[in-house]
């Protein structure tokens, strides 16, 4: 199916019969405990995921869209605004301990084997993380023509005074066996705005981060006040969006 020859910049590989396509893939499990089908809750009267699947579609450079469900209902939706849903996940790839690698595992299984579909860039957004920027994302999916992972992150402060570690039958504050200079580090985490991967096309360079400080960016839909909150910012145009989602 593929075809690799080695060169100083990155293995290229050829498509028999077809051209790399770069892909969204919107993860939307039905199993959500907290708030019960959140993926597909509307604020003002749209679908949660039909948010992103809205974003996806007017990214330049983007082939195709899907919906990753492993639900009927989710599906269904998930067409009508316009993403693929080829397949269901199968419920062990669906839980609540699944991860996001099993979601871009059962896609890329999908279009390889049976489309014959060869994938350059795999976007993947997730549906509780709405508020992105167009620019911003099309500048992360141009830095993965360099990077074999661009992934949006928040720089935090990490509190080991926050953390206790078993040791010697009892319990240890972690900053005690901490030395200073540690402590005033701030790390990154991992935001739901998006994650970019080469998947038959591998970059040399390793791992690109975006930082996303906009407080908005940062909201997590995950409860019902921060459906509110959600809400009031779409309705208030209080966030810019960088393309015109028709709310």
């Amino acid at each position: 199916m593929t075809v690799r020859n080695n060169n100083s910049e990155r293995d290229q590989i050829s498509p028999v019969g077809g051209e790399f396509l770069n892909v969204v893939s919107i993860p939307a499990r039905s199993g959500s405990k907290r708030l019960k089908n959140k993926n597909i809750k509307k604020i003002n009267g749209v679908p949660l995921l039909a948010y992103s699947i809205r974003f996806a579609k007017q990214l330049a450079g983007i082939d195709r869209v899907f919906v990753n469900t492993d639900s009927p209902e989710y599906a269904a939706i998930a067409r009508e605004y316009g993403a693929e849903t080829p397949f269901l996940r199968p419920a062990n790839q669906a839980s609540d301990t699944a991860c996001l690698g099993d979601a871009l595992s059962l896609l890329c299984e999908y279009l390889h084997k049976e489309e014959e579909v060869l994938i350059a860039k795999c976007l993947t957004l997730l549906p509780t993380s709405l508020f992105r920027n167009k620019v911003i994302v099309e500048s992360a999916l141009d830095a993965a023509d360099e990077y074999r992972l661009v992934a949006s992150v928040h720089e935090a402060q990490f509190n080991p005074q926050d953390y206790c570690i078993p040791r010697n039958g009892t319990t240890t504050a972690l900053s005690s066996l901490i030395k200073e200079p540690f402590l005033d580090k701030c790390y990154t985490k991992g935001v739901g705005q998006f994650t970019i991967q080469g998947i038959d096309i591998m970059p040399i360079k390793r791992m690109k981060l975006f930082k996303i400080s906009n407080v908005f960016e940062l909201v997590d839909i995950d409860t019902e006040e921060d459906f509110k909150l959600a809400e009031t910012i779409i309705r208030e145009q209080l966030y810019d969006f960088g393309v015109d989602l028709g709310l």
